[in-house]
Protein backbone atom coordinates (compact mmCIF):
# COMPACT_ATOMS: atom_id res chain seq x y z
CA UNK A 1 0.00 0.00 0.00
CA UNK A 2 2.91 2.29 0.73
CA UNK A 3 4.91 1.68 -2.42
CA UNK A 4 1.13 2.12 -4.34
CA UNK A 5 1.18 6.12 -2.49
CA UNK A 6 4.73 6.42 -3.12
CA UNK A 7 4.75 5.78 -6.93
CA UNK A 8 1.85 8.57 -7.60
CA UNK A 9 3.27 11.32 -5.99
CA UNK A 10 1.23 10.67 -2.46
CA UNK A 11 3.74 11.04 -0.26
CA UNK A 12 5.18 14.36 -0.83
CA UNK A 13 1.91 16.00 -1.04
CA UNK A 14 1.56 14.66 2.73
CA UNK A 15 4.66 16.13 3.40
CA UNK A 16 3.13 19.15 2.23
CA UNK A 17 0.29 19.88 4.35
CA UNK A 18 2.01 18.70 7.31
CA UNK A 19 4.53 21.54 6.76
CA UNK A 20 1.91 23.92 5.72
CA UNK A 21 -0.18 22.94 9.26
CA UNK A 22 2.41 24.24 11.00
CA UNK A 23 1.99 26.23 14.38
CA UNK A 24 4.51 28.57 13.85
CA UNK A 25 3.64 30.83 10.67
CA UNK A 26 6.85 30.95 8.09
CA UNK A 27 7.34 33.54 5.45
CA UNK A 28 9.09 33.31 2.88
CA UNK A 29 7.78 36.09 0.36
CA UNK A 30 6.88 40.04 1.16
CA UNK A 31 3.33 40.45 0.94
CA UNK A 32 0.63 42.56 2.83
CA UNK A 33 2.40 43.94 6.39
CA UNK A 34 5.10 42.13 5.71
CA UNK A 35 8.47 43.45 7.25
CA UNK A 36 11.62 41.54 6.31
CA UNK A 37 14.21 40.53 8.92
CA UNK A 38 17.35 43.14 8.92
CA UNK A 39 21.09 42.56 10.61
CA UNK A 40 21.15 44.44 13.26
CA UNK A 41 24.99 43.28 14.91
CA UNK A 42 27.29 40.55 14.84
CA UNK A 43 31.01 40.90 14.12
CA UNK A 44 32.52 41.59 10.60
CA UNK A 45 33.17 38.97 8.12
CA UNK A 46 36.85 37.84 8.10
CA UNK A 47 38.95 38.02 4.70
CA UNK A 48 40.51 35.17 3.79
CA UNK A 49 44.20 35.76 4.02
CA UNK A 50 44.93 33.71 0.77
CA UNK A 51 42.61 35.78 -0.90
CA UNK A 52 43.54 38.78 0.28
CA UNK A 53 47.30 38.02 -0.14
CA UNK A 54 46.29 37.15 -3.92
CA UNK A 55 43.72 40.56 -4.50
CA UNK A 56 40.46 37.62 -5.28
CA UNK A 57 36.94 39.09 -4.38
CA UNK A 58 34.01 37.42 -4.16
CA UNK A 59 30.12 37.49 -3.57
CA UNK A 60 28.50 34.98 -1.66
CA UNK A 61 24.86 34.65 -2.03
CA UNK A 62 23.57 33.07 1.15
CA UNK A 63 20.05 32.07 2.32
CA UNK A 64 19.28 31.96 5.86
CA UNK A 65 15.55 30.96 7.84
CA UNK A 66 15.54 33.81 10.83
CA UNK A 67 13.60 32.67 13.68
CA UNK A 68 11.08 34.85 15.41
CA UNK A 69 13.85 35.57 18.05
CA UNK A 70 16.22 37.62 15.07
CA UNK A 71 18.77 34.06 15.43
CA UNK A 72 19.67 32.79 12.08
CA UNK A 73 19.08 29.20 11.24
CA UNK A 74 20.61 26.71 7.84
CA UNK A 75 22.56 29.28 7.08
CA UNK A 76 24.01 28.09 3.74
CA UNK A 77 25.22 28.79 0.07
CA UNK A 78 22.99 30.04 -2.63
CA UNK A 79 25.95 30.74 -4.76
CA UNK A 80 29.20 32.24 -4.84
CA UNK A 81 31.85 33.90 -7.31
CA UNK A 82 34.34 32.25 -5.52
CA UNK A 83 34.46 29.10 -3.25
CA UNK A 84 37.37 30.10 -1.14
CA UNK A 85 35.16 33.07 0.90
CA UNK A 86 32.16 30.51 1.43
CA UNK A 87 33.33 29.64 4.85
CA UNK A 88 33.79 32.93 6.44
CA UNK A 89 30.87 34.32 4.73
CA UNK A 90 28.55 31.50 6.60
CA UNK A 91 30.10 31.86 10.08
CA UNK A 92 29.30 35.67 9.51
CA UNK A 93 25.74 34.95 8.78
CA UNK A 94 25.55 32.51 11.82
CA UNK A 95 27.05 34.92 14.35
CA UNK A 96 24.67 37.69 13.41
CA UNK A 97 22.13 39.01 14.61
CA UNK A 98 18.49 40.64 12.83
CA UNK A 99 15.94 42.28 13.86
CA UNK A 100 12.88 39.69 13.29
CA UNK A 101 10.72 39.70 9.63
CA UNK A 102 7.25 40.77 11.43
CA UNK A 103 3.34 40.48 9.32
CA UNK A 104 0.78 42.92 10.53
CA UNK A 105 3.08 43.64 13.68
CA UNK A 106 3.67 40.34 14.79
CA UNK A 107 7.26 38.85 15.12
CA UNK A 108 7.10 35.43 11.96
CA UNK A 109 10.19 33.11 10.55
CA UNK A 110 11.66 34.41 8.06
CA UNK A 111 12.65 31.29 5.64
CA UNK A 112 14.87 31.23 2.58
CA UNK A 113 15.67 35.23 3.45
CA UNK A 114 18.56 36.41 0.58
CA UNK A 115 21.90 37.36 2.86
CA UNK A 116 24.29 38.47 0.74
CA UNK A 117 27.83 39.15 1.65
CA UNK A 118 30.23 40.75 -0.78
CA UNK A 119 34.00 41.02 -0.71
CA UNK A 120 36.65 43.62 -2.17
CA UNK A 121 40.38 43.95 -1.31
CA UNK A 122 40.12 47.42 -2.93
Amino acid sequence: MNAFFAKRGYVVLGCVLISACSPSPQVSAAGAGFTKSERVSGPNPYYPFEALKNGESAKVMLKVDVDRSGHPHNCRVDHSSNVHFNASALQFCQKSEFKAATMNGAAVEDVGRDFPVNYSSD
